[in-house]
């Protein structure tokens, strides 16, 4: 994934809570072209920021995520 945005590569310190918002829509659209996954980024003081990113994984790369690997996808 990249950040949408370049600045905020500063946005996420130590002791962040990260969670994603969009893979299940980027595991449904099967890798068509790339897409967004929003980042909820959770500061310490509570404070919550959101950080659009691209990812550009392949239908294959996918596959491979959705079943944790490229061998457990050939099992």
């Amino acid at each position: 994934m990249t950040f949408v945005d370049e600045k905020d590569y500063d946005v996420i310190n130590a002791c962040d809570q990260v969670d994603t918002r969009g893979i299940r829509d980027m595991i449904d659209a099967g890798g068509q072209g790339g897409g967004e996954i929003i980042l909820k980024v959770k500061k310490k003081s509570g404070e919550v920021k959101e950080i659009r990113c691209r990812h550009t994984m392949s239908k294959d790369q996918v596959r491979w995520f959705v079943n944790g690997s490229a061998i457990n996808r050939d099992l």
